[in-house]
């Protein structure tokens, strides 16, 4: 089960590195337009429309090495800037929690022993944060079908913050 192994893996680990907050992802900056992330060459970006928040554009790829392999990938975007990537993981829990670790210094967040009973009882999300919160490897459990979804997102500083200036001024008309 992923849960167990990144919270052993994680839990086995100690050392402690300090470091910046993530500026983006590879070559591109968060902040930059789509034509950046475009000319990446990362993969096959697509428009997802599946996206109800206006301000808020994201594209999909299935075509986005990580470890070697083809992954599915989701790029983020809130007026019309880069702000946040997700990467599906399809193995190598350990290893990536391990080279997180090395590479970011300790988690700056972490789920509770709580959080992980709920989410294995109940379904649901747990993560583990890095670097100021912005590289999050969150690990997702749907009960009913009884699978796992593992994803490492890299996010803007800022994300959470512009998201909600984006959500209030999509509500200032209808208040």
């Amino acid at each position: 089960m992923k849960i167990k192994s990144i919270v052993f893996g994680l839990s086995m680990m100690m050392v402690t590195f300090s470091s910046l907050a993530v500026d983006g992802y590879k070559n591109v900056k968060f902040g930059t337009p789509l034509k950046t992330l475009q000319d990446a060459g990362w993969c096959s970006w697509k428009k997802y429309n599946d996206t109800n928040i206006k301000g808020m554009d994201s594209y999909t790829c299935s075509n986005f090495k990580f470890s070697g392999a083809d992954t599915l990938a989701m790029a983020f975007f809130l007026n019309g800037k880069f702000q946040r990537l997700a990467i599906s993981v399809n193995n190598g829990i350990d290893a990536l929690s391990s080279s997180l670790v090395k590479k970011y210094g300790e988690p700056s967040s972490r789920f509770t022993q709580s959080e992980i009973e709920s989410v294995q009882s109940n379904g649901g999300t747990i993560s583990v944060k890095f670097d100021n919160d912005t590289v999050i490897l969150a690990v997702s459990r749907d009960v009913k079908n009884n699978s796992e979804l593992t994803q490492l997102i890299y996010s803007s500083v800022d994300y959470d913050t512009i998201l909600k200036q984006v959500q209030i001024k999509n509500m200032e008309n209808d208040l």
